[in-house]
């Protein structure tokens, strides 16, 4: 939605620092609720901060469309683990 109220605003998505660790835990709430019941969602991130230059909009995006992928290919339900290393 952002990107396209930013497009339709000729905004310029900025890039940013961001910890991915830090920045995959923060999604959690917004990825569990694409898991079915029989889904458990788990993150696991190092203690020391992985850092990387990129737009936040599309790590969130990338985040998602792996849940959701993960989620539908194993109907039967399944364990799904985000690992930052």
């Amino acid at each position: 939605t952002r990107q396209m109220l930013g497009f339709g605003r000729h905004n310029v998505l900025s890039e940013a620092v961001i910890d991915v660790g830090e920045f995959t835990r923060d999604q959690y709430p917004l990825l569990k609720p694409l898991t079915d019941a029989s889904v458990q969602l788990t993150i696991k991130t190092p203690e020391e901060a992985v850092c990387i230059e990129s737009f936040p909009d599309t790590i969130g995006n990338i985040l998602m469309n792996l849940v959701v992928n993960a989620n539908d290919s194993m109907p039967r339900g399944c364990k799904i683990d985000l690992v930052v290393e």
